[in-house]
Order: structure tokens, then sequence, then C-alpha cells
């Protein structure tokens, strides 16, 4: 999924104000997680995501578990509009993908040197 085909499905779903800027500046908190997280590289080596330059960058998570990005996007939007009880439930769906993401990571991969696991 790239950058602006995430934007564009949120906005597709969530209809909202925000420039494309600001929905990237958020997909960059949550790929930047994604780096720091969960693929243990350091902050410097994670470029943050801008649209204007980037909007073709392919995100880092690929399918099945992509869906966590627009799941953040659309808890940033209601956090932003002042929706908490919205903001509560989108977080609780993007925890789920979140979650799912990294046990299904740390089960693939060694998280401290991001190889596959060989098989025993």
């Amino acid at each position: 999924m790239t950058v602006h085909q995430c934007i564009a499905l949120v906005d597709g779903i969530e209809p909202n104000a925000y420039t494309k800027e600001q929905k990237a500046a958020w997909l960059s908190e949550c790929e930047g997680q994604v780096y720091t997280d969960v693929f243990l590289l350091h902050p410097y080596e994670f470029t943050p995501v801008t649209y204007d330059e980037e909007k073709d960058r392919t995100l880092a998570v690929y399918p099945p578990h992509d869906k966590l990005y627009p799941r953040y996007l659309q808890a940033m939007i209601h956090y932003a509009n002042g929706e908490y009880d919205r903001y509560a439930a989108s977080m609780q769906v993007f925890n789920a993908a979140w979650g799912e993401f990294v046990r299904w990571f740390s089960r693939t991969y060694n998280p401290a040197d991001g190889y596959p696991k060989e098989e025993a």
C-alpha cells in the first residue's frame, strides 16, 4: 500500500477536512513506530513520510497486515475532531491490527537481526 492509496482509502471511508500532508504526517508516526519498535532500527534510519515528495512510497507493512495504516489514520482523524469515543473505538481496532502484525513478525523473524527464523 502506498501513502496515496492509504489516504485515498481513508478519505473514502471517513470524510474529513485534513490535508494530505497532515494525514501523511500521521502515517509517518505509525510508520516510524514500525521501523523503531518492530524492525528495531534506530530512529535516524527512518525517513519521515511526506505527501508531496513521497505519495508513491510503499509503506513497510504488506498485506494482510497493512490494514493497520488506515486504522491508525481513522483514529487520528477522530482524535483531531475531538470525537473521543470514536477515537477510543478506532484505537482498539488499530491495536488489534498492530498486535496481529507484531505477533506475526516475531513468529516469522528474529526481530533483533531481521532474518527469518530457521526451522528446527
